[in-house]
């Protein structure tokens, strides 16, 4: 079986922060490999972050400067779960690596996009389905 590289992960739905598409990924193992174990709490603390602050937005600002803020303001939580996942990358082989490089560049490039939309999505009071 291929290990999964990247599993979508959803925000648990909230009435004011509904759910959004985020980075974080099982790169070992099977479907439960991320369980238990330190890229498990980083991702909950990545999504944490992220709900927290699109709740957070003002109204008076755009879901676009609102999700790059966000982004701005979750950066260290990024970049801890973005430095576990290269830690767990570098023991598969080099066709494998460059794939998930490939798939993390993908997701990062659309992560504006979907904070943004999570945040319309919020002060409409709607509750999103979950990715």
């Amino acid at each position: 079986m291929l290990l999964p590289l990247l599993a979508l992960a959803a925000v648990q739905a909230t009435p004011t922060a509904p759910p959004v598409e985020h980075p974080p990924h099982v790169i070992a193992g099977g479907p439960g490999a991320m369980a238990d174990g330190p890229m498990r709490q980083m991702m909950m603390d990545y999504r944490a972050c992220i709900d927290s602050h699109v709740a957070a937005t003002p109204a008076t600002v755009t879901a676009e400067a609102g999700a790059a803020s966000v982004i701005a303001a979750c950066k260290s939580q990024h970049d801890a779960l973005y430095a576990q996942m290269s830690v767990m990358a570098a023991a598969l082989p080099a066709d494998r690596q460059e794939e998930i490089k490939a798939r993390i560049a993908e997701r990062d490039a659309g992560m504006a996009a979907r904070i943004a939309e999570h945040i319309r999505t919020a002060r409409a009071g709607a509750v999103a389905p979950a990715r």
